[in-house]
């Protein structure tokens, strides 16, 4: 299997264990209109925001995506679900 290949079925796979779970947005502050989503320490740990869904911490319910909400206070973070 081909490395990229592998990623690609990595990333939809990544995105398929989203489906059904909530997630963390925020507006970028450098460019208007794009959304970030709260990144995955596990998957990479450079950093809280990611651009891309692939990377995105999916929390099984409201109320623990709500305490991470808590913390963060810049640039409209909310909370969306992924179907």
């Amino acid at each position: 299997m081909e490395k990229n290949e592998y990623l690609r079925q990595e990333r939809a796979k990544q995105i398929a264990d989203l489906q059904g779970k909530c997630v963390i947005i925020t507006d970028a502050p450098k460019r208007p209109g794009q959304i970030l989503y709260y990144q995955n320490q596990e998957l990479c740990n450079k950093g809280y925001w990611t651009a891309f869904l692939a990377n995105a911490k999916g929390f099984a319910s409201e109320e623990e995506a709500n305490h991470v909400l808590a913390k963060l206070k810049y640039n409209n973070p909310r909370l969306t679900w992924i179907s």
